[in-house]
């Protein structure tokens, strides 16, 4: 994803499609490299770019894997909303309790 994202940069207006992130594997669609050479991002620019792009992006999947499920990231905003720790998300807020009192939890 790191190349296609480069590319994107470097030109959005760019319609191509490539196989397995690989610049290589580019095929351009909305203009001819042959006829048009100077409309392809150089290589060396482009992977430099996705080397930036992924360093930037390094921390995503790692924290994702960390975090807690959504489910449970929104029960926890929910609970300290209801003690007062956080101020309520008043529309929000009032439609989960409307669902959490039309369907109390059994204990």
């Amino acid at each position: 994803m790191s190349v296609s994202e480069a590319i994107l940069r470097i030109n959005p207006d760019l319609s191509f499609e490539i196989e397995n992130d690989d610049y290589d594997t580019v095929k351009w669609l909305n203009f001819d490299p042959i006829e048009y050479p100077d409309s392809v991002p150089p290589k060396d620019l482009v992977l430099s770019l996705a080397e930036q792009i992924k360093k930037e992006k390094a921390h995503i999947l790692p924290r994702v894997k960390k975090y807690p499920k959504i489910d449970e990231q929104l029960d926890m905003l929910w609970h300290s909303m209801d003690s007062g720790e956080i101020p309520k998300a008043t529309e929000w807020y009032d439609r989960i309790k409307e669902v959490k009192e039309s369907i109390p939890k059994q204990v």
